[in-house]
């Protein structure tokens, strides 16, 4: 076997050889006879003597196997290093190839889950082909007055006042629909770090978290709104924004032509189109109004409740939105009486707005309910603002294309109220952060 190793490693080292010792290897086989100087050095080199000749052989015999076991040492270290060489590379591609593997597979699982929510996800047109979808905030209504029931801390010690009576409300998220925020799982709540009405409108509104809007002093988003997007898809009269407060109108739209807004007891861009619909005694009733209990041009809730439930009924727009603020504004007089009150108003209203959707759907007019505040309050009650408590809020949901829902497994946030809307609306918030809602369908 040795034999075998060393003339192959000889016939591979040739090339490591002194060119001296490769000329004396390649004896000529034949030398042309008209060259007599060849001829005469043949003749002296076959003179030589045997012992001279068997010298020679000796000495290169003996300066070959030096340079056979050089070239043999040196080629065997070569093979080492480059079957090192080969090794690192081997590890080297395996690894990548292993991460290359991993990140694909990763990226496979993400899209295979992706594509299943997708698929699992009923289409917009289907749940809305032609309804109307509305969104009702309650300003500053704590998820515990919703979900827990009364709070007595805040009530005189004199009040026999025992629960919060908000029947509709409760058959709506446990008979009708989906809450989400209650106690027992994640959280729903709106972004901080200012956790005041207008910060949280936009949010809603527009759909993002991260809005510039961080007072009530904020001027007009210049973000396209849920608003806008469904005013330029269908038409300004189906885009309707009702509100007590005034100021909302700066958060809901950004273009003013987009909708139809009636925004405290004067205010909003195109009013007008609800007097030429037939509802000029409702707007009426708001401009001859007091403000109590708000100020400034606040028109009390009573009359955008009324005016809400009138343009539901005649002009069905596909978006109807309807900002109250009586519960915050008790609130912020620590009238927790006035503010229940407030909450149990609307409730009223919530029922007869149920059983009106309930006549449109049996005409073909479809309607789903979002019902949620634009923060929560401080743990004094009157208050909020900085402190975390204010930014846990709540959702319910309800109508048409709303199945009852396990507790959401993650954080929701109000600015993901809007992409869901536009989903049911099967209309586009390309600027949105937030996500749909998918636990609620």
């Amino acid at each position: 076997m040795r034999v075998g190793v060393s003339r192959l490693t000889f016939v591979r080292s040739t090339s490591y050889l002194p060119d001296a010792a490769i000329r004396r290897t390649r004896r000529p086989s034949s030398v042309s006879n008209n060259s007599s100087h060849t001829r005469d050095r043949d003749a002296t080199r076959d003179g030589h003597s045997a012992a001279s000749m068997d010298h020679r052989v000796e000495r290169y015999a003996s300066g070959t196997s030096r340079t056979t076991t050089a070239a043999t040492t040196s080629t065997a270290d070569s093979v080492h290093w480059q079957a090192d060489r080969y090794s690192n590379r081997g590890r080297q591609t395996l690894r990548r190839w292993l991460a290359t593997t991993l990140l694909v597979a990763l990226s496979l699982a993400s899209w295979t889950t992706d594509l299943r929510a997708r698929r699992n996800r009923p289409q917009a047109p289907a749940l809305s082909p032609a309804g109307t979808v509305v969104i009702v905030t309650l300003d500053g209504v704590r998820w515990q007055d919703v979900f827990l029931g009364l709070d007595k801390r805040h009530l005189p010690a004199q009040s026999e006042r025992t629960d919060v009576d908000i029947p509709n409300l409760r058959a709506l998220m446990t008979e009708q629909g989906a809450a989400l925020g209650a106690p027992g799982s994640m959280p729903f709540s709106v972004s901080g770090p200012s956790f005041v009405s207008l910060p949280g409108y936009t949010q809603l509104f527009t759909g993002r978290a991260d809005v510039p809007c961080t007072t009530n002093a904020c001027e007009r988003t210049v973000t396209p709104t849920l608003v806008d997007a469904v005013g330029q898809r269908f038409g300004r009269e189906q885009a309707v924004v009702l509100s007590s407060w005034p100021d909302i109108e700066r958060a809901a739209v950004a273009q003013s032509d987009n909708a139809i807004v009636s925004a405290g007891r004067h205010g909003g861009a195109g009013r007008h189109v609800l007097q030429e619909l037939g509802l000029a005694d409702t707007t009426a009733l708001g401009e001859q109004s007091e403000a109590a209990p708000g100020t400034g041009d606040y028109r009390p809730d009573e009359l955008t409740r009324a005016l809400a439930l009138r343009v539901l009924e005649r002009q069905r727009p596909r978006l109807l939105y309807v900002g109250l603020g009586d519960t915050d504004e008790h609130a912020h007089h620590n009238d927790y009486e006035g503010y229940l009150q407030a909450l149990e108003q609307f409730d009223v209203w919530l029922g007869e707005a149920m059983a009106m959707s309930e006549r449109l759907a049996t005409r073909g007019h479809p309607v789903t309910f979002f019902i949620t505040t634009d923060h929560g309050r401080n743990d004094d009650f009157a208050n909020h603002g900085g402190k975390s408590e204010a930014g846990r809020t709540w959702l319910i949901a309800g109508g048409y294309g709303i199945r009852g829902t396990a507790p959401s497994e993650e954080l929701r946030y109000l600015s993901d109220l809007g992409p869901t809307a536009a989903y049911l609306l099967g209309v586009s918030l390309p600027t949105a952060t937030g996500r749909v809602l998918d636990e609620l369908f």
